[in-house]
């Protein structure tokens, strides 16, 4: 029955508060609310994941990965999965898809899959036998237990095709919940370059890890500084393991009064749309859900070209693509999107615009649901 209700229960982390538990959550908050389908999650984190669950009444079964090993998480999601029953085992991320592709299994072959939100940040080597013998199981659960494997991005589906067989990995790109992003969606889009005692905003918003290359944003501040006369605040919000060796390296620069550090921001809606231009400069990347949301509320953007990006900026129609990581390259594509008002405002009507036909939370979940049915063990 293509509209009996579904149960469905996604398995995560739930430490972070970043894209692919914003992604998450989008989901969850969708299927439930736009599509009154039944939802729970288990997390092996109690953190702001699984408090925002809870605020949205779907039910969250914590299993604390410090207190329990794996093989105890594992057993006890099978227990869960036995008593509640669902139609559907939705994983997310390394460990997860191990535990809950096995659990779902043993719980009685409960159709499982996968979403992959980015490229795995390393491969470990032979030296590391341990983990490089989780990695192959990881591979071989998604090939043989799980019965999809979802890319965010089709350049991240490419990379998956080389290890899953035929057909196994789908596409379906992030959404964005743009109801609870209206009321932070601008306008006018981008303040008037004419005016010439403003300071503009430009902002990195994500977590400060190798991949993301705030390091390179740093850079591109201190030659924005020396080579612009356009007066510029560089904003960087989140946290991370290379917060502090960050702050250092912008301490040593020439405009580190320019640099400003906001640290974690979990109400992140308002600081997007307070910056004049969103800069993405990472090594590579699936489908950061940080675009969307500054698509949606009309922060213009900055990217260099890689993942599922230029896909979703229509290829520079909705926003402002960079070749390369390179401080130079930044600072002639930055130059241009300040001077030109009308074509960076046109370019933020056009992503609100493709944010809202391809890009919203209930499209996402429209597309998942499909999938879910898809699998799912027909009725005797």
């Amino acid at each position: 029955m293509q509209n009996a209700q579904l149960k469905i229960t996604h398995i995560a982390s739930g430490d972070l508060w970043a894209g692919a538990e914003v992604q998450l959550f989008t989901l969850c908050d969708s299927l439930k609310n736009d599509f009154n389908h039944h939802v729970e999650v288990i997390l092996l984190n109690n953190g702001e994941l699984a408090t925002r669950l809870n605020t949205i009444g779907i039910t969250v079964h914590i299993l604390d990965e410090s207190q329990l090993n794996t093989l105890t998480i594992t057993q006890e999601v099978i227990k869960i999965l036995k008593s509640s029953n669902p139609d559907v085992v939705h994983t997310h991320r390394f460990k997860e898809n191990i535990v809950g592709g096995l659990a779902a299994y043993f719980a009685g072959k409960i159709p499982s899959l996968r979403s992959c939100h980015g490229h795995a940040e390393y491969y470990p080597s032979w030296l590391k036998i341990h983990k490089r013998f989780l990695h192959i199981l990881e591979n071989i659960i998604g090939e043989y237990l799980q019965k999809k494997i979802v890319a965010v991005s089709q350049q991240l589906s490419e990379s998956l095709e080389k290890l899953f067989s035929n057909k196994k990995v789908v596409v379906i790109e992030n959404g964005v919940n743009t109801k609870a992003i209206q009321p932070f969606v601008k306008n006018p889009l981008i303040k008037p370059l004419s005016n010439e005692k403003i300071n503009y905003n430009i902002g990195f918003v994500g977590r400060l890890v190798d991949v993301k290359r705030v390091d390179k944003f740093i850079e591109f501040a201190e030659h924005w500084q020396k080579h612009s006369t356009t007066p510029c605040n560089f904003l960087i919000y989140g946290g991370g393991p290379l917060e502090k060796s960050l702050k250092e390296q912008a301490q040593n620069t020439s405009c580190s009064n320019k640099i400003i550090f906001h640290g974690h921001t979990e109400d992140i809606y308002p600081a997007i749309s307070a910056l004049d231009v969103l800069v993405i400069i990472s090594d590579h990347e699936g489908l950061p859900m940080t675009l969307l949301e500054s698509m949606a509320i009309g922060t213009p953007v900055l990217s260099v070209a890689v993942g599922g990006i230029p896909h979703v900026l229509d290829n520079g129609k909705s926003g402002t693509l960079v070749e390369n990581q390179l401080a130079e390259s930044f600072t002639e594509k930055l130059n241009q999107l300040l001077n030109n008002d009308e074509d960076t405002n046109q370019k933020s009507l056009n992503a609100q615009k493709r944010i809202t036909e391809y890009f919203s939370a209930k499209h996402n979940a429209e597309q998942f649901i499909k999938l879910y049915r898809s699998i799912q063990v027909p009725n005797e």
